[in-house]
């Protein structure tokens, strides 16, 4: 028996909640290659899961640099 796993997408806009940014960083963070996003038809969705990981890594990033 497979199992299946599901992945949790979020929009541009729960992502930019989820950041406490605005919609256009979303997208600029997604040119500068800072945040993955993947296309399904007109809809421009991202992983919740590499959005966490990008989150969980910049504060990692930050923490580092600054003493």
């Amino acid at each position: 028996m497979e199992s299946k796993q599901v992945l949790e997408t979020l929009t541009r806009r729960e992502v930019a909640e989820l950041l406490h940014v605005t919609k256009q960083t979303v997208i600029n963070y997604t040119k500068s290659g800072l945040l993955k996003s993947y296309k399904m038809g007109r809809r421009v969705l991202y992983l919740k899961e590499e959005v966490l990981a990008v989150i969980k890594e910049q504060q990692v990033y930050r923490y580092k640099h600054c003493s």
